[in-house]
């Protein structure tokens, strides 16, 4: 076993984590969270056949791989729902995202069900991400240094931002470049991945307590009300 699959067998169980973490934490119930865990689904299995980990039909995997890059940002801009900084950051997200999937159906129908329209949809949704987990990273990051709030979103938005930056230069070298040797590039993908699950997975932990405890204040206002009605 060389460096590379060592690595690569790492990222993947780091990639299961934040599945693990909205499934055993009950965080489901939110829509932009439901998307984050569809969204660590298709890149864990994606990246399990690419190990070797899960037996696929290859027929099956190339289609799966190729629905997971045609849905990663639409995915991806419903996630961000669940920490969108206000109401107009939420109705951007959704315009985006009516956009964006109207866009993806045009490169569907043109280029057909393949690669090639896959790698159209990746370049502009790398950028497309990159813009909201800048905005929701600057603005998390001054509420959890100024206010001591915000923590796990802003490490989440972190998590996005360095994974689709990298994203950007692995898009570069493999799309564009093309002169970069595959395994170099893999192994970046791999360490890209490693990190930027470990984050999201810490940042959802935060995002729970959070959350938790939101919940409990607003419990004890219904029983404080509940007992001066009475």
């Amino acid at each position: 076993m060389n460096a590379a699959t060592i690595l690569g067998t790492a990222s993947v169980i780091a990639l299961w984590a934040p599945v693990v973490l909205i499934l055993v934490l009950q965080m489901w119930n939110r829509p932009g969270l439901l998307a984050l865990l569809f969204y660590y689904v298709f890149v864990g299995l994606t990246n399990s056949y690419q190990q070797k980990l899960v037996p696929l039909p290859k027929d099956f995997a190339q289609f799966f791989n190729t629905l997971g890059n045609f849905l990663d940002v639409p995915l991806m801009l419903i996630s961000f729902t669940a920490i969108a900084i206000n109401a107009q950051v939420r109705r951007q997200l959704l315009v985006s995202l009516a956009l964006f999937s109207a866009y993806i159906l045009f490169a569907a129908l043109y280029f057909g069900w393949s690669h090639k329209s896959a790698m159209y949809v990746m370049g502009p949704g790398i950028i497309v991400i990159m813009w909201y987990s800048i905005i929701h990273f600057n603005h998390f990051t001054r509420m959890a240094i100024e206010r001591n709030r915000g923590v796990g979103q802003s490490m989440m938005s972190a998590a996005v931002f360095f994974a689709y930056g990298c994203y950007g230069i692995i898009y570069w070298l493999a799309f564009i470049n093309r002169e970069s040797a595959l395994r170099e590039v893999m192994f970046i993908y791999y360490i890209v991945n490693l990190l930027s699950a470990v984050l999201m997975s810490i940042g959802l932990v935060y995002l729970h307590r959070h959350n938790k405890q939101i919940d409990e204040v607003q419990q004890t206002r219904r029983e404080l009300a509940i007992f001066f009605d009475n």
